[in-house]
Formats: structure tokens, sequence, C-alpha cells
């Protein structure tokens, strides 16, 4: 099984070219694909659904779309608010095999003044049924701002994740009247089993990598939390640091071929099943390159 992480910068690649499609070109044989930078009606993408294109331009995945940013659309000719759209940017989640559920989180964010954008982050949480098992898929961006704010959105992520299987399905337990919420087959239980694709805008070397990776220890490089995260790039067997300190393309995910920002963590049980990872350097169709994950 496949997954890939892409920021796909909503279609713009290096050249200054906005294509989709070439974008969607580089991940299209993954099995479960995270999509970040997603667009719905925005001047700089063409003015045109994104969503709704990537799901023709992807007819044999399942799709579930968590905006982050959901805004008034204005007409550029007019400036009359334009009925019926609004500006959207988010993350998708593509599978091959069927989504179940979909929940979706805004993460928490300071607000910024001045010359700062602070841009609403979310983070969308499906669960499918795949070949190694019922999974719940994660896909986020965080913030480019602070390491703080990332570390704070982290933390609020790791609770989600931590509190999934306690809380149940959107849908949980009975309800006795026909024709009810509960008409239809009862929902899978919450999946043991989790991955966390996305853009983390964060580098290994900082605090915020700590908080979903562990803590360095005394004897051993990282020191994971009972019931969370590896990073699969690690678990493929690469040191997390290569590529970054040096300045090097291996390893690096963002268009300067200096940073590691771009990344897919595993629930521990998953990581022995981690057998390659990979960042496409042909990838020309956004300012990221796309990090694909093989599981055996």
């Amino acid at each position: 099984m496949k997954l890939a992480s892409y920021n796909i910068h909503f279609g713009v690649g290096r050249d200054g070219v906005c294509d989709l499609a070439r974008a969607l070109d580089a991940v299209r044989d993954a099995d479960i694909i995270g999509l970040q930078e997603v667009d719905s009606y925005w001047e700089r993408s063409g003015n045109v659904e994104q969503v709704e294109l990537i799901r023709e331009l992807m007819p044999e995945h399942d799709l579930a779309y968590g905006p982050g940013v959901e805004v008034i659309k204005h007409d550029a000719a007019t400036g009359e608010p334009v009925r019926g759209r609004r500006r959207r940017s988010g993350n998708i989640i593509l599978s091959r095999y069927p989504i179940q559920t979909v929940r979706n989180y805004p993460l928490p964010k300071y607000g910024a003044s001045g010359p700062k954008l602070d841009i609403q982050k979310a983070l969308i949480e499906v669960s499918v049924d795949t070949p190694f098992g019922p999974l719940r898929v994660y896909n986020t961006h965080l913030c480019h701002l602070s390491e703080q704010q990332r570390k704070q959105q982290l933390e609020f992520m790791l609770d989600i994740h931590h509190r999934a299987r306690f809380e149940g399905t959107p849908l949980s337990g009975t309800h006795p009247k026909d024709g009810s919420f509960a008409s239809e087959s009862t929902l899978a239980p919450v999946p043991d089993n989790a991955v966390l694709l996305g853009d983390l805008n964060l580098l290994p070397s900082g605090e915020a990598y700590s908080t979903i990776a562990g803590a360095t220890g005394n004897r051993w490089s990282r020191v994971p939390r009972l019931g969370g995260f590896v990073d699969a790039w690690v678990a493929a067997g690469h040191d997390e640091q290569i590529g970054i300190a040096q300045g090097e393309v291996h390893g690096a995910t963002s268009g300067d071929h200096t940073r590691r920002i771009d990344y897919c963590f595993v629930s521990e049980a998953l990581a022995d099943r981690v057998v390659a990872v990979e960042v496409r350097y042909d990838a020309v169709g956004s300012d990221h390159y796309p990090v694909i994950v093989t599981m055996g």
C-alpha cells in the first residue's frame, strides 16, 4: 500500500503555471493521498472549484475535503459578493478504499497583526478499510509563522488522536425510531491505528517535531509517546536530519531543496510495516515535492 503527502500549492508549479492535473500526476499511483493547499474560487488558481475538478481527475479515488478557510467571494470586476460561492482553502484526502467517516477540525491559531497573515488551518480525519485493516487517516497543514503555534496545533491533534477511540464514530450507538440517523447499518468502530500526512512546516531539529516524534533521550535518538506516532522517514531507515543541515537534496521536500517540512507519521504498531519512503524530485507541479511511503 502506498501513501502520499503533497502540498500542491493550488496547482501552481515552480514555473508559475497553474496545472492541477500535472500536480496530481505525481501521486496518482498512491492508494491514500493527503493534499494540502486545495482551492475553491480563488483568482490565484483560475477561479475554479478545485475540489470537484480533483474528483473528476481522480475518479478511482474516494474524496473527502476539509477546508480551513471559508470566506466571502467577491466578483473581481464589480466587487460585489457572489452568491452561492465562497472562497475555500484546505486539505483533501483521497483513498482507493471507501471512506467510512469524515471529521474536520479547525486548529488553534493566535491571529496576527501588521504585515503578517495568519491563516486558519484545519485537520481532516477519515476512517478507511485497507488491506492492512481499518485505518484512521489524518491530513493537515500547520502554521507557517510560529514554532509555538505549530507545537500547540500538534498537541491539539494528538489529543484528538488519543480521544478518537473513546468518542466513537460520528454516529455512535443506536436509535429506536425508524427513519432516524441510525436507519442504515451500524458504522464500524473507530480504527486503532492511524497515519498523519501533511505539510507540518517544521524541521526535525525543532521543538514542535519533538512534540509528535518524541523527545530525545540519553540512549536512544527518540523516546516516542506510548500510543503516539513514528516518523515514517526514520522508520524506513533514514536519519531524521539528513538533507537538512547540509543543504542536500536527499530528504528535503521544499522547493529550495534545503528543508524537510512534509511528513508521514504512522502509529507505533505500523512502523515495522514501512518498507520505503521517497521524495519525488521529478514532480514540478508545486513549490513542494511529494512524499511517498510504501508499506508492506
